[in-house]
């Protein structure tokens, strides 16, 4: 005859695990709240161009014939300056976003940190462009001094229209006219001094 023997977890046994499956639970609590954290803060922030252009017509403070420039400067870590940037240009009304890669970038020992230059060469369509705007992503613990607009076409910029000129002076009479308006006069003249001498000769 065979016995059978069942073999399991009592009532002691039990309770001696209760305390680290709610270790356990709470462990993977915090672990699931620090992920969404950490999944929530952003990795880049947006920064934006504020310099070197007229903010109501965006004509550049220096003109250019050659290229559109954009310079951000004192980027630090240095060696993070981003890839690319984007520049909205006004084309006859329409917004035209543009993506300008990174062209050139010094880097500085002291303190380290990072010029980066973008550059549009200027042909005959951008040379119209009016320049609207610029932006770029940085890394959340990347720093910067200045994002400005360097120099660029103003063949496009909407300019102040000058006031128009002050009336010029009236005609100048000719000369025709003048000497037939003084033989009138002398003829007048001489009309009244004949009454005036006839007048005196009538008898009292």
């Amino acid at each position: 005859m065979y016995s059978t023997v069942l073999t399991g977890s009592t009532p002691g046994s039990r309770k001696a695990w209760l305390p680290f499956a709610r270790a356990a639970g709470l462990a993977l609590t915090a672990l699931t709240v620090f992920a969404s954290a950490a999944l929530a803060t952003p990795s880049t922030y947006t920064i934006t161009a504020s310099g070197g252009f007229d903010a109501a017509t965006g004509k550049p403070d220096s003109c250019s014939t050659t290229e559109w420039l954009f310079v951000i400067n004192g980027i630090s870590p240095a060696g993070t300056a981003p890839t690319s940037i984007s520049v909205v240009f006004d084309t006859n009304g329409t917004p035209t976003a543009v993506d300008v890669a990174l062209t050139f970038q010094q880097t500085f020992l002291n303190p380290p940190e990072t010029t980066a230059h973008y550059s549009i060469p200027i042909d005959s369509t951008s040379a119209a462009y009016v320049f609207d705007g610029a932006s770029a992503k940085l890394p959340a613990s990347t720093t910067y001094n200045n994002f400005v607009l360097s120099h660029g076409s103003c063949a496009g910029s909407t300019s102040i229209t000058p006031p128009p000129p002050p009336p010029g002076p009236g005609a100048t009479p000719e000369l025709d006219s003048l000497a037939l308006f003084g033989t009138g006069i002398v003829g007048l003249g001489g009309y009244v001094l004949t009454r005036l001498r006839a007048s005196r000769r009538r008898p009292e």
